[in-house]
């Protein structure tokens, strides 16, 4: 009886958190368009989570899509169909590789960069500060950045996607033989931007809102205590993946790739 006593206050607390990460989430797309200066910022982190984070994207797309045409040829080549491995690549990239693991650096790196970031603001009481000036602290702090992270990490797919097909076809062209025209023209013929590119496009977009949500809540709710900020950057990794992952599930679901 005590353990099913302790189980519903666990999950009471946990609602009560999904609650408060949600408002937060809702305040901060709201206020953003309350302040023009949020406009000005915007473009900063933009740069800061988009620009910065391209390396990253690049690079980890590049060597994704090398050894998954290795990895793919000599399957297909058991079956006759060694051609295809542009298409193959070029299907599982655009619908489930290219936003899944972008959402997955991205919270790697933007998303605890923020926690760290807002908890370290609380630790030195700014955002104490900007309530005492009469200044909204998430209208200047949390909404222009949630709105970088809707615009940025959908634009790092659309990125990683083409840097995948092109570390695809550096292989597939000069090491496996396979002829440069029938590559391009299976990937050209066999993917479609509504039924393959778009709900890529979108799913990275809910991806945003989720790392925006673990990130946010952790940084703006956390304890202002230095290791409690550290803390509190690995929990947004840790959760935002998992969230990653099961919604990503939940997508494909919906969206009818089930």
């Amino acid at each position: 009886m005590r353990f099913v006593t302790q189980m519903q206050v666990y999950m009471v607390k946990q609602c009560a958190k999904v609650g408060d990460a949600t408002i937060l989430l809702c305040h901060g797309i709201l206020k953003f368009f309350t302040n023009k200066r949020n406009l000005s910022t915007l473009v900063t982190e933009i740069y800061f989570m988009g620009v910065m984070s391209l390396p990253l994207i690049m690079t980890s797309a590049f060597f994704i899509g090398m050894v998954f045409t290795v990895q793919t040829y000599y399957v297909l080549q058991g079956f006759g169909a060694a051609d295809q491995v542009g298409l193959v690549l070029a299907m599982c990239v655009f619908r489930e590789l290219g936003p899944v693991i972008s959402g997955l650096l991205f919270t790697g790196r933007a998303g605890s960069s923020i926690t760290a970031e807002l908890g370290l603001m609380k630790t030195t009481d700014q955002i104490t500060s900007m309530q005492l000036m009469s200044i909204d602290p998430i209208s200047r702090t949390i909404s222009p950045k949630l709105i970088a992270m809707i615009i940025a990490l959908p634009l790092l797919t659309m990125i990683f996607n083409w840097v995948a097909l092109i570390g695809s076809a550096f292989v597939a062209q000069g090491l496996l033989g396979i002829d440069s025209g029938t590559y391009w023209s299976t990937v050209k013929n066999g993917v479609f931007f509504i039924g393959d590119v778009l709900p890529g496009l979108f799913k990275a977009s809910v991806f945003a809102l989720i790392v925006g949500l673990v990130a946010f809540y952790h940084g703006y709710y956390g304890v202002a205590t230095p290791s409690a900020v550290a803390k509190n950057a690995t929990k947004t990794v840790v959760q935002g993946s998992m969230l990653i992952l099961a919604f990503d599930y939940i997508l494909v679901a919906l969206l009818g790739y089930a």
